[in-house]
């Protein structure tokens, strides 16, 4: 089973697929969710773009109207590997191959 369908499974998840470019399918996205004020990002603030960012931080301008909420972005590395560890959530196979 492949990866996704896994995750899907476990967390009780709908698939939706959007093939637009990232600005677009995001804003195809929220009108399809009239109420929707916040989406989940998991960035941390060594991705690029992201330093700047707090845990709560609203969408930069030009870009649909929402509440970003970033979990984990003070996590380090080790944080992160901690917890997909314990929790024993699925992760890419490729990490296994470095």
């Amino acid at each position: 089973m492949k990866l996704i369908s896994i995750i899907f499974n476990r967390y009780d998840l709908d698939i939706i697929t959007i093939s637009e470019p990232m600005k677009e399918a995001l804003k195809s996205f929220i009108d399809s969710k009239p109420g929707l004020k916040a989406i989940s990002v998991g960035v941390r603030s060594t991705d690029p773009y992201s330093e700047h960012l707090q845990p709560f931080t609203p969408t930069d301008k030009g870009w649909p109207d929402f509440m970003r909420v970033l979990p984990i972005l003070n996590w380090d590395y080790n944080d992160v590997w901690t917890f997909l560890l314990r929790l024993n959530v699925p992760y890419c196979c490729l990490y296994e191959q470095g």
